[in-house]
C-alpha cells in the first residue's frame, strides 16, 4: 500500500524542473512576466474607472451636501500659505548662499596644506630640494626596503 499523504492533483503530471535547460526556463519565466504584465495592463482601466466613480461619489458628498467645500477652500488657504512660506525660506538662503560665496570667494579653490614639505622630506629620508623636484613628476614610483623608500619619476 502507499504512503499517506497529499497527493499530486494529477498523477500522470511529472515536474522535473532540473531536466529544463536555463534558456529554456529564461524563456518560460519571460513569457510569465508577459502575460502577468499585459493581464494587469487589461484590467488597471477598470480598477482606475471604479476608484474614479468612488472618488467622485465621496468628494461630492463631502464638499456639496455637507458644506465641506468651506472647510475645503481654508485648507487651500492655509496650504497656499504654507507653501509660499517654504519657498520664501528656500529663495532667501539660496541669495544669502550666492552672496556669502560671491563676497568671499569660491572656498573650493584654495588648498591647504595638511604638512609642510619639510615634514614630508624628513618621513621619506630626503632632501627639501629632491622634494620640489618629485611634485613636478606626474606618477612616482616608490619602492619600500626595510625603513627607507626609493623614489623614481615617471
Amino acid at each position: 500500500m502507499d504512503k499517506s499523504g497529499q497527493r499530486a492533483a494529477s498523477p500522470k503530471v511529472i515536474v522535473k524542473n532540473n531536466l529544463r535547460s536555463d534558456s529554456r526556463q529564461i524563456v518560460e519565466g519571460f513569457i510569465s512576466i508577459f502575460c502577468w504584465v499585459f493581464l494587469i495592463y487589461i484590467l488597471l482601466p477598470i480598477i482606475t474607472l471604479i476608484l474614479w466613480l468612488l472618488g467622485i461619489n465621496i468628494f461630492y458628498h463631502q464638499v456639496v451636501v455637507d458644506y465641506g467645500y468651506q472647510t475645503f477652500l481654508i485648507l487651500l488657504e492655509d496650504g497656499g500659505l504654507v507653501i509660499s512660506s517654504i519657498f520664501v525660506i528656500l529663495v532667501g538662503w539660496t541669495y544669502y548662499n550666492y552672496a556669502l560665496f560671491r563676497i568671499n570667494g569660491e572656498r573650493r579653490l584654495t588648498c591647504s596644506s595638511i604638512s609642510n614639505d619639510q615634514d614630508i622630506a624628513r618621513i621619506l629620508n630626503i632632501d627639501v630640494e629632491s622634494l620640489e623636484k618629485f611634485k613636478t613628476y606626474h606618477c612616482l614610483r616608490v619602492n619600500v626596503l626595510d625603513d627607507q623608500y626609493l623614489i623614481r619619476g615617471i
